[in-house]
């Protein structure tokens, strides 16, 4: 008779409920009511657990799943755990655990066109419970030789005795499309007893449409739907919903027997990554229904538009419908390569004997070329170096990993590292990479004098495929590509010197706007630009 309260707001939707308890001894009840507002007069009863003897260990005790949809709201709910019955001295209660339920099908099957014979047992029902894979009105097995531990009453693989109007069970089964005839295997019962039978495209479906109904004559009979139609319902985890009509009946088995012939289809399952910078490895190729007659012969493999030999590869059957190669040996070369299987003369066919209907191709392309870096260009590409601002690295190809961490930028002259600014972009089909300066070593937005190294990492530079950059251009990838330049103020023409030539130039440019002497950057060629000249004519970098 004790109890205690839970405030909680529920959500609507079925849940399967597991009670967390340890006993050394059977006999205790755990009753689970929901009230609303705290008010015992509203409380009703979801479930009713019985304690059993866990030889005191933790066990959870699952229920059949409940609907809650009517204690959904936005106001809060009262869950009451009551304690009925006599508890064992050591008995423990942990909690209660509210879970989705699952269905899932008690035996794989799949109801096959090509003329094919599918049957479903009845006592097969769907793994999932009360309320959710079945409906058992009087609940209890009294029979229950084949499935004790559910509620539909059965003996041997009948679905016998206790079986009432609306009471209904589900099958999960893959559907193929195509005409069937539907027989059902009556074990026992009179007319005007029944038998409706549903389809919906999912378990948890709770729309369903009505295939037939059975009517019954007499007993030991088997009744026929004919020319049903389930291309609408073709598709994997489908449900069959058969629903009681009348009172107490024996049932054995539905028939669904394919009026339909249909040709096989294929598909090459596709090689990912792609691109990709090794070989193709095992490709898989795969049938909707079993085929026989397939062979390496039926494959055909180019490499830019250049047939190559795959005679002495192993075709190798997985199932008979699906089937392996692996191309390792002979995609080992870049290139553009496309793996087909032609139907037509390949003697391909199901067990129906009916010929493959289409071709299957797939293409990939295998590049094992690391990028390059194709040009390093300073500023605009003129020949000074007064002032370097920015440095401009062109890829031969679209790469990627191109920022700040795919440079190393030193002056090898004082020894200090710059870490650039990095932009990309796209341009005709090419990476391009530009490089511009800031920080306490940059002055008018140009590098520090000095002899510089550009080291552009293969670690962080990859194409689409992979491939790590081919920086001294020899074919082997995963080698950084180093360029070198340097920065003097006052070198207008690239020589590594500031002589007469050089001030010739920073005179007509003084008291100007010119970005190639304007040290500091302050938009105007001054005295204080000159300062800066004058200390460095006449040397040398």
């Amino acid at each position: 008779g004790e109890w205690l309260e839970y405030t909680t707001k529920i959500v609507n939707g079925w849940y399967k409920i597991g009670v967390n308890v340890s006993s050394s001894q059977a006999g205790g009840k755990i009753r689970l009511l929901i009230g609303e507002n705290n008010s015992a007069g509203f409380f009703k009863e979801i479930a009713t657990v019985d304690v059993p003897n866990t030889n005191g260990q933790p066990t959870k005790v699952s229920i059949d799943p409940v609907l809650l949809e009517n204690y959904a709201a936005d106001s809060n709910y009262v869950l009451r755990i009551v304690f009925d019955g006599t508890f064992a001295s050591d008995f423990r209660f942990d909690s209660v655990q509210f879970d989705p339920p699952t269905q899932t099908s008690y035996v794989a099957r799949t109801i096959a066109a090509d003329l094919n014979t599918t049957r479903i047992k009845l006592v097969e029902f769907d793994n999932g419970g009360q309320n959710f894979s079945y409906n058992d009105n009087d609940r209890g097995n009294s029979k229950g030789s084949f499935r004790a531990d559910h509620d539909v009453d059965n003996n041997g693989d009948i679905v016998t005795d206790d079986v009432y109007q609306g009471e209904w069970m589900e099958y999960t089964t893959d559907i193929h499309a195509g005409l069937y005839d539907i027989s059902l295997d009556k074990a026992w019962a009179a007319g005007p007893s029944g038998l409706k039978l549903f389809v919906a495209s999912e378990n948890y479906a709770t729309q369903f449409t009505q295939l037939g109904q059975f009517t019954f004559g007499g007993p030991n009979e088997t009744l026929t739907l004919n020319n049903i139609d389930l291309s609408p319902w073709a598709g994997k985890d489908r449900v069959i919903r058969v629903e009681i009509v009348g009172n107490f009946m024996g049932l054995r088995s539905l028939d669904f027997v394919s009026k339909t012939q249909t040709r096989p289809t294929v598909d090459i399952v596709d090689v990912t990554p792609d691109p990709r910078s090794t070989s193709a490895g095992i490709v898989t190729i795969n049938f909707d229904e079993a085929v026989s007659g397939f062979g390496t012969n039926d494959l055909v493999l180019t490499r830019d538009g250049t047939a190559v030999n795959i005679s002495g590869l192993t075709l190798t059957q997985v199932s008979p419908r699906q089937y392996r190669i692996d191309l390792s040996t002979v995609t080992n070369t870049s290139g553009n390569y496309e793996l087909r299987l032609n139907s037509a003369g390949s003697g391909i066919s199901d067990l129906s004997g009916n010929a493959l209907v289409d071709n299957a191709i797939d293409q990939f392309m295998i590049d094992m070329t690391g990028p390059r870096v194709q040009s390093v260009v300073i500023n605009d590409g003129s020949t000074q170096r007064s002032m370097v601002s920015r440095v401009t690295v062109t890829f031969n190809d679209v790469v990627n990993g191109v920022d700040a961490n795919a440079f190393v930028l030193t002056n090898t002259t004082t020894g200090t590292q710059v870490v650039p600014i990095v932009n990309t972009q796209i341009v005709d089909g090419k990476t391009v990479a530009i490089l511009t300066f800031n920080g306490a070593s940059v002055i008018g937005g140009s590098l520090a004098d000095g002899n510089y190294t550009l080291r552009t990492l293969a670690s962080n530079v990859t194409d689409s495929a992979g491939n790590r950059l081919d920086g001294n251009n020899d074919g082997t990838n995963g080698e950084d590509a180093v360029d070198t330049f340097f920065r003097m103020y006052g070198d207008i023409n690239g020589d590594r010197r500031v002589n007469l030539t050089d001030f010739s130039s920073f005179r007509s440019a003084f008291g100007r706007i010119n970005t190639m002497f304007d040290y500091n950057g302050d938009g105007v060629v001054t005295l204080s630009d000159f300062s800066q000249f004058r200390s460095r004519f006449g040397k040398i970098m």
